[in-house]
């Protein structure tokens, strides 16, 4: 609930802030008449679905390549339990990636959390214990929310 306020004020802020910057470059003498209503709108709309487009296209693009290395560390060496819901790209260059992992782990009364943790990857080729070759290797794990573990933290898109 706070990561979607937090994404709501920031995106808003940022959607303003882009209006603003766009009036100053098309309000002039001689130009037609300028919307600035539809102007805000438009730029809180850009700004509030640019960050899922672009975590989805990085999930895309990468998404084959990167799933199978986090499911073989989630088995392995995670400090998380459950089942893997989500695996998100949230940015990527040519050596390193960084990804969110949202898990559902059960609790002891009954209920179910849902952890995430943020992972960091590395590009290089290695072979596990499994005997499968993969890509990319999980280099870091940062747990981000979890009840279990009393962690609480905001991310950016919330998911």
């Amino acid at each position: 609930m706070i990561d979607w306020l937090v994404y709501i004020m920031t995106g808003g802020f940022a959607g303003i802030l882009l209006s603003l910057v766009v009036s100053i470059f098309k309000v002039a003498p001689g130009k037609p008449e300028f919307n600035f209503g539809r102007c805000v709108a438009l730029c809180m709309a850009f700004t509030y679905a640019a960050p899922f487009a672009f975590v989805e296209f990085q999930s895309k693009k990468l998404g084959d390549d990167i799933t199978a290395p986090v499911h073989y560390y989630f088995d392995n060496e995670s400090s998380l339990n459950g089942d893997i819901t989500k695996i998100k790209v949230l940015f990527a260059t040519k050596e390193t990636a960084t990804v969110y992992m949202a898990v559902d782990e059960m609790q002891s009364w009954g209920g179910v959390d849902h952890p995430l943790a943020k992972l960091t990857l590395k590009k290089k080729d290695w072979k596990a214990k499994n005997g499968k070759e993969y890509r990319w290797k999980v280099i870091h794990e940062e747990v981000i929310r979890s009840d279990r573990m009393s962690k609480e933290g905001v991310v950016w898109p919330p998911y």
